[in-house]
């Protein structure tokens, strides 16, 4: 109740008073702030967004030394993957993260379509009547007494193709206008490891870098000029690169190997990680219990690696590969769920 007030506009006093005493809650007065933003009805200026800015700043930059920061080499800002890319189904090979510069463009090509075509809702009637007055929207140029709201909602006239070619009945979805503006992507051959993995986020996340060879190897940061030691430091006998430390390396295939016969598949040390990233895209294809159970076991197989790999460069401590495979088998056990546990009871035996 503290946190909320009545504003009004036009109100007598007496009605005012009615209403208030009704409802309990005091009187506001605007403009308002939430989130230290002034809220009121013409477009802000960048010096009211200012405290807001600076608070994500602030956050963001906490992030950046936490995350980006090598041992004792100067602090490196280089972004792991493009944004265009984050944005991206996970068909395509991202996170499927909203793009909000392109969602915002569907709101309002929605919008700019509701105005064309909804004439019985009371602020397209009100718009009508103070800026078109009768006229053909398509033919009249940007009301420039309008205010910014307004100009935008004109201006989006090219982008209502979109909405109207996903409109159904009567109804526009702003998500269909949102995915035809992004259109048709390429799928990529690892996409089944992305959907429906019931591994943790943050295990899944890690392997998505390691498939787009982004995971800060010791090669890569070689790559970015970081004067750094770039022997594998689990097994010590090569360079360690994406495909050298989850596939090539001795010690990552003995791990992956006890893993596969706790699960009872025949399995065969490969050469490259290419022909370890077909395997894996073969055997996790359609929706079998051993398909959902293999992908989750790469996916907390790289993770674990991965970790093991940082804790050997950065603690100068290690594990014995029995130690880790038992560790993974232990996590997929509790992530599975009652079907893929039944199965998993009956072969939980890593030797």
């Amino acid at each position: 109740m503290s946190k909320s007030a009545v504003y009004f506009g036009g109100v007598a006093d007496h009605i005012k008073q009615d209403i208030l005493q009704l409802l309990g809650y005091g009187q506001g007065e605007l403009p308002f702030r939430y989130l230290g933003i002034p809220l009121a009805t013409r477009k802000l200026k960048i010096l009211e967004w200012q405290s807001l800015i600076s608070k994500v700043i602030a956050k963001v930059t906490s992030w950046v030394e936490k995350k980006l920061s090598y041992g004792s080499n100067e602090l490196t800002r280089k972004a792991l993957v493009a944004w265009s890319r984050m944005c991206m189904p996970k068909t395509a090979g991202g996170p499927n993260l909203t793009n909000l510069k392109v969602w915002n463009k569907a709101a309002i090509a929605k919008t700019c379509w509701e105005l064309h075509s909804k004439k019985d809702i009371l602020w397209i009637k009100w718009i009508h009547e103070y800026y078109i007055k009768g006229k053909k929207i398509t033919d009249m140029a940007i009301p420039q007494q309008g205010s910014w709201m307004v100009k935008k909602i004109f201006n989006a006239q090219e982008d209502m193709g979109n909405a109207e070619h996903q409109i159904s009945g009567n109804k526009s979805k702003i998500r269909s206008i949102y995915l035809s503006m992004i259109g048709q992507l390429p799928k990529v051959t690892w996409k089944n490891l992305m959907c429906g993995n019931i591994a943790k986020p943050n295990e899944i996340f890690i392997t998505w870098l390691q498939l787009q060879d982004r995971l800060l190897t010791a090669t890569r940061l070689q790559s970015w000029g970081l004067q750094i030691d770039t022997t594998c430091h689990m097994c010590k006998q090569a360079e360690e690169t994406k495909d050298h430390l989850f596939a090539e390396c001795e010690v990552s295939n003995r791990i992956w190997s006890k893993l596969m016969r706790w699960i009872q598949i025949d399995w065969q040390a490969v050469k490259t990680g290419g022909e370890m990233q077909k395997w894996i895209e073969q055997r996790t294809k359609g929706k079998t219990k051993q398909a959902k159970i293999v992908k989750m076991i790469y996916i907390e197989f790289i993770y674990a690696i991965w970790i093991e790999r940082n804790t050997r460069v950065f603690m100068k401590k290690e594990k014995a590969s029995d130690t880790k495979a038992r560790e993974i088998a232990y996590i997929c056990h509790v992530r599975a769920d009652e079907d893929l546990q039944r199965l998993l009871n009956i072969r939980f035996s890593i030797s």
